[in-house]
């Protein structure tokens, strides 16, 4: 009953997640690092879905275009 056993203990310390290198950081601090990146990523993300949410439309350019030379028509007939 103890040879199954041990052979289990075996497997699993073989499973274990190893670093390649040595790059002075465990584990904890490398998905720390990567959780920090990504909470910055998000937030660049959310700056440029802002940016474009306040961003006219080209509808919009062309309304007021429209809009600008339709005035500047009934000044001019008016006149």
């Amino acid at each position: 009953m103890t040879v199954p056993l041990f052979r289990f203990v075996i497997a699993n310390t073989e499973a274990s997640i190893v670093m390649p290198e040595n790059n002075g950081y465990t584990q904890k601090e490398m998905i720390n690092k990567v959780m920090v990146d990504i909470d910055k990523l998000f937030d660049k993300l959310d700056q440029i879905q802002k940016d474009l949410a306040t961003r006219p439309t080209r509808q919009e350019i062309y309304g007021w275009i429209i809009a600008g030379i339709s005035i500047a028509t009934l000044i001019t007939v008016l006149m």
